[in-house]
């Protein structure tokens, strides 16, 4: 649970590097999206690919190169695309991504909790190849409140019903 922000604000000296992390989050809460994206391929044991990501769109290009030039500093591979979008689609660097910020997310921390401590440690086990895991981690995605289930046609009760119908 994160403190509100008159206890993160004590009396304490921030350095500069904790203010760009603060900054940065900023920019992840207002203009960035976590993310999973599903789709068919017979490369996977369950029949499907499954990738976390994070993709952040801003229309002033300055922010989007600021965050790009200060993720990567920090290690993390970002893909700018156009002008006004940026991704981070690897799930090293969409880790190390979170690891960096999660203590200054606010809006989008539930998002980066359940990415953080559901999502990426099963995609790393390569539990989003198999039927059950597939399952399993499509159930964490619907708890994320920045993913709109609504008009996802890859929900956990579609898998369920999949997987059933092939196993019949």
């Amino acid at each position: 649970m994160i403190p509100p922000m008159d206890q993160i604000m004590d009396d304490r000296k921030y350095s500069v590097e904790e203010l760009v992390k603060a900054y940065m989050a900023g920019l992840v809460d207002g203009a960035g999206s976590f993310s999973v994206q599903v789709h068919k391929d017979t490369n996977y044991k369950s029949g499907y690919a499954f990738a976390a990501f994070f993709k952040m769109n801003h229309r002033q290009q300055e922010a989007l190169v600021d965050f790009a030039n200060w993720a990567e500093d920090q290690g993390v591979e970002v893909s700018v695309e156009g002008e006004s979008s940026l991704t981070v689609g690897k799930i090293d660097d969409l880790k190390l991504l979170i690891e960096t910020l999660r203590p200054f997310v606010r809006t989008k921390a539930l998002d980066v909790e359940i990415l953080a401590e559901e999502i990426i440690p099963r995609i790393e086990a390569g539990e989003h190849t198999s039927e059950d895991g597939l399952i399993e981690l499509m159930g964490y995605v619907e708890q994320m409140p920045s993913v709109n289930m609504s008009n996802r046609k890859y929900t956990q009760d579609y898998f369920i019903e999949e997987f059933k119908e092939e196993s019949a």
